[in-house]
């Protein structure tokens, strides 16, 4: 690891409190000179550091910029050996994941970028992703039955409503089966891809992506027909892409193929158990209640002809916002 980036991690770790010049050269092993150095080249990458006589240094709380050094410095040691690659801006963090996989990659590793200018939700709608949010890809290695394999967007789903919790202290909820929702609107999305032996039925790759709308300004970045969907998590003025993308990735860096332990969380952050839902099958629009949600993630709805189980496709449904308007939503962006 390059010094900069090894001071950027003691800088991220430390924020709100100065770090010596000398400290830093002693805990890296280099010179006063080299540090200067150092964070002179992070504050031409654009970091905001300031530097104050017999203080040290200090990363400015408002410095909201993802780097690879800053997400390292938030994951768990067990996953210190994971790489991270990180872009200011990017096709898609999916399609990243699949070339660098491609491109001869091993094992899990992690994508992150401040902006996608090709961002893809489920069948092949645009997702929308301006700069200034957190868009994520963490690429599996595993085998597992496709069976298995499948309740991994369910999974991923609580892992954002819980890292979003635990990082900004904000409550999200789902909307099956990959959307997050606060308030009434869309702050998030989920698209999990996998490469598969069809022959063999095993899934060999994951690859799980998430994209999180992170303050409210930036909806203005949103084309007209998504104003009223689309909103924001509402993280304020600190700083959080770094802790919240390690937060993240590390719940799903754990996932288990097979495992159905989450799937307690997934019902209980539901927005949709108990609600009118509408649903197509066949080229026919139905209506009814959704009911109840199975271990392989399956949404059971009760319809004036009996209880149907959708297990892909899409619902809509009417959610509360705060006034207590009703307002129609939808799966993507």
């Amino acid at each position: 690891m390059a010094l900069s980036d090894k001071i950027l991690a003691a800088l991220e770790q430390s924020r709100g409190t100065p770090l010596s010049g000398q400290a830093l050269a002693e805990r890296f092993g280099v010179s006063r000179a080299a540090v200067w150095k150092g964070v002179n080249a992070l504050k031409s990458q654009g970091y905001a550091i300031a530097s104050a006589t017999n203080r040290g240094y200090t990363l400015a709380a408002a410095c909201d910029k993802l780097s690879a050094a800053g997400v390292r410095a938030f994951l768990p040691p067990a996953l210190a050996g994971v790489p991270v690659f990180v872009y200011e801006s990017v096709d898609s963090t999916n399609s990243e994941a699949r070339r660098l996989r491609a491109g001869g990659q091993t094992g899990s590793f992690i994508v992150l970028a401040e902006q996608q200018t090709a961002g893809r939700g489920r069948r092949g709608r645009i997702f929308c992703s301006p700069a200034g949010g957190l868009y994520l890809s963490v690429a599996l290695a595993c085998e597992a039955g496709i069976a298995e394999a499948l309740p991994v967007t369910a999974y991923a789903a609580v892992s954002a409503v819980e890292a979003v919790r635990e990082v900004c202290g904000v409550e999200t909820g789902i909307k099956w089966v990959n959307d997050l929702y606060k308030n009434g609107r869309k702050v998030g999305g989920i698209l999990t891809e996998a490469a598969a032996d069809f022959e063999s039925g095993t899934v060999t790759s994951l690859i799980v992506g998430v994209g999180l709308n992170l303050r409210a300004p930036e909806i203005a970045d949103f084309p007209p027909e998504l104003a009223e969907i689309a909103g924001a998590l509402g993280c304020g003025e600190e700083a959080v892409k770094n802790r919240l993308g390690a937060a993240l990735a590390a719940r799903l860096l754990a996932y288990t193929p097979g495992s159905t332990a989450h799937m307690a969380h997934y019902r209980a952050y539901s927005l949709v158990l108990g609600r009118a839902v509408a649903f197509e099958q066949g080229g026919q629009r139905f209506t009814g209640r959704a009911v109840r949600i199975g271990d392989d993630g399956a949404l059971y709805v009760r319809t004036e002809n009996g209880e149907t189980a959708l297990r892909s496709g899409e619902i809509s449904l009417r959610l509360e916002e705060p006034t207590g308007k009703e307002t129609q939503n939808h799966e993507d962006q």
